[in-house]
């Protein structure tokens, strides 16, 4: 089906003046998107739209990702089966996406309008966990406004938070040291970011690889942190 076709058949089927890229537009933005009331996370809450972005979200900006010739660091070669392992295992939808389905069409008219460069992104996962030298508490309070303020909301009350599912910090080491006895908590957030909820971690929370969140910059949010 083209394009045009297709935005056609959006139209007829909701009854308004929807195109196919207005329709993935929604879908991206949604927190009900995957229809889990567990999950209150949309597309856009690890995904920023544009390079100029300084946000450092979880995952890679998405500006010209339909052209990328790999994803997930060249582990998925198929912007589906991506958007999927996102779909299912951050956002606890229900299965894959297919290709013929219309959100799957309309989410991809959405990402195929933003421009940008289509170079595959690295993403460094990493495997065995250290802790890391603490950093500048300035520095690190900075982190915590761009990286972490959106789901987490302030520090201490969780005000502002996206979504009630998360953590307070950094009073959440409390949990930490009763859920893992012996256990450093900071060493268990460092866990928590690094792998997010894989690993036997559990929660809701997506993994930051080194391109999105450096040593560097996790040592001045630790500090920042008290941890």
């Amino acid at each position: 089906m083209t394009r045009a076709l297709f935005s056609l058949t959006l139209l007829g089927l909701s009854g308004c003046q929807l195109s196919a890229q207005g329709y993935g537009d929604q879908l991206f933005h949604d927190s009900q998107f995957s229809g889990s009331k567990f999950n209150t996370w949309s597309c856009a809450t690890c995904h920023a739209t544009t390079d100029s972005d300084a946000r450092q979200l979880s995952g890679h900006p998405l500006a010209g990702v339909t052209e990328r010739p790999s994803y997930w660091g060249g582990n998925s070669p198929r912007l589906i089966d991506a958007a999927s392992f996102c779909y299912v295992y951050f956002m606890r939808g229900p299965k894959a996406f297919e290709a013929g389905e219309p959100r799957s069409k309309a989410l991809y008219e959405y990402l195929a309008s933003l421009s940008g460069p289509a170079d595959a992104r690295p993403y460094t996962v990493v495997a065995n966990l250290a802790d890391v030298p603490r950093g500048d508490g300035a520095r690190g309070e900075q982190v915590y406004a761009s990286a972490c303020r959106d789901c987490h909301g302030e520090l201490h009350t969780g005000q502002g938070a996206n979504s009630a599912l998360a953590s307070v910090l950094p009073e959440v080491k409390d949990e930490y040291a009763q859920i893992f006895p012996g256990v450093e908590p900071s060493l268990v957030f460092i866990e928590k970011v690094r792998h997010g909820q894989f690993f036997g971690v559990g929660g809701n929370m997506p993994p930051f690889g080194l391109e999105r969140l450096s040593d560097e910059d996790l040592g001045a949010l630790l500090k920042y942190l008290g941890l």
